[in-house]
């Protein structure tokens, strides 16, 4: 229970109303007596401890699935409908507030005034249903509720644009309908175990999944599922799901802009670092060979300085997209940085090869590029080293192909030059 001084408590205990402090999850740690009346609670041990919502009728089951936050800005209160320790149900009007730090272990504050006595149950149970659609129609997550048979028995305005399905054609459907396989096929069994064994899996928990809308279409959702039970010891099971289609897309453009040059696409110096240690290791289990070419590119400076950054960007696209259609597709093309690159071929067999590819990078920037009215033409001065002939760890190799590829740039510029030849070739 809840530490309260004793002028709180004398203020808690005067109020006529039902009055209960709750923690962060909704559980009661304290109750005053006019609550403890309301419910018709012989000992407080009854109430305190339990969930708030184990006193809420199950018509307002999805709502109170949302915890008590909701409830917060909803300053005229919530018709809800409570029940007693006995099972008498009454009409009253729930507010919630939330509590500064010095209430401990109590986060809200929850206040409910019994108006049974002023209205008729009809016009209480249209009124209770507005003022609950409006609140849900708020609610940006789908609120979806099943029956322990899987059938949809509540299905909000966010669940029908997230899933592309209207109210009408969801109730009463099977909610694997919502569902990609294998779920699809195997959610009835997921739900016939857990009523078996009672061991949850999901329920109470938090995961990312896979949801499926109308049009068959698959995307990441997430999902928390709490379990209410109903009368005649019947249960009923509510989703409240996200659309995290957005969350993922900027995820997976983190984890591109981490190991890709945001100008060109091409893999960075970090992607190179992974994926030359990887080649390695390999090519060292397998017995085989990896290249390593250093390109430099020439005459790209004048472009640069005499037709602006933007010429400059535009050519080092241009190059970055011909660099890939020369390589093979089990090798991979990085930049540095500025205006170097550098390729790494596994499986190499000879040093033609890798002659080979030189050559068709060198005779595809021969190719003049476009900007604006210009044509901009660069070379490139290429250095060649090979695992295990020039060395034997990627930083002796890459330094091999690094001075390479300068021997290229002190001779005339625009061609290749190997670090070392491969055994048994002249």
């Amino acid at each position: 229970m809840t530490k309260l001084n004793s002028i709180h408590r004398a203020v808690f205990e005067s109020i006529r109303n039902f009055l209960a402090l709750c923690d962060e999850s909704g559980v009661i740690v304290y109750i005053n007596l006019a609550g403890k009346n309301l419910l018709k609670s012989p000992q407080v041990e009854d109430v305190v401890g339990r969930p708030i919502s184990d006193f809420v009728d199950p018509d307002f089951s999805d709502i109170m699935a949302q915890g008590l936050k909701i409830f917060v800005d909803e300053v005229e209160g919530v018709p809800l409908k409570l029940v007693t320790v006995t099972g008498t149900p009454i009409d009253t009007i729930f507010f919630v507030s939330e509590l500064a730090e010095e209430f401990g272990q109590a986060t809200f504050m929850v206040e409910c005034r019994d108006i049974s006595q002023f209205i008729l149950a009809a016009e209480s149970a249209r009124y209770r249903e507005k003022r609950l659609n409006t609140v849900l129609k708020a609610v940006e997550q789908a609120v979806i509720s099943i029956n322990e048979f899987g059938t949809i028995l509540s299905f909000n305005e966010a669940a029908e644009k997230i899933f592309g399905y209207q109210r009408p054609q969801a109730i009463g459907k099977n909610v694997n309908i919502i569902m990609p396989e294998p779920h699809h096929s195997n959610h009835d069994a997921y739900i016939m175990r857990y009523l078996a064994d009672g061991i949850p899996k999901i329920i109470g928990t938090t995961q990312e999944l896979e949801g499926r809308r109308s049009d068959g279409s698959s995307f990441p959702i997430e999902l928390t599922v709490t379990e209410q039970k109903e009368k005649e010891d019947r249960r009923s099971f509510i989703g409240i799901i996200s659309d995290i289609s957005q969350r993922k897309q900027q995820e997976e453009r983190i984890r591109f802009l981490a190991l890709h040059d945001t100008l060109t696409g091409l893999p960075n110096r970090n992607s190179f670092n992974l994926r030359i240690d990887e080649a390695l290791k390999r090519a060292k289990r397998g017995g085989s060979r990896v290249g390593c070419m250093f390109l430099d590119l020439d005459n790209f400076k004048p472009i640069n300085d005499s037709l602006g950054h933007e010429a400059g960007d535009h050519v080092l696209k241009a190059v970055a997209d011909r660099l890939s259609k020369c390589i093979r597709e089990t090798d991979m093309a990085a930049r540095f940085g500025g205006d170097e690159f550098v390729v790494v071929l596994e499986k190499i067999s000879t040093r033609n090869d890798l002659e080979k590819i030189a050559g068709n990078i060198l005779e595809a920037f021969k190719v003049p590029i476009a900007f604006d009215e210009h044509h901009c033409t660069v070379g490139a001065s290429i250095g060649i080293s090979i695992y295990p002939d020039d060395a034997l760890d990627k930083g002796l190799l890459m330094k091999s192909a690094d001075e390479a590829m300068y021997t290229v740039k002190e001779s005339g510029r625009n061609g290749y030059q190997f670090a070392g030849k491969l055994a048994g070739e002249e």
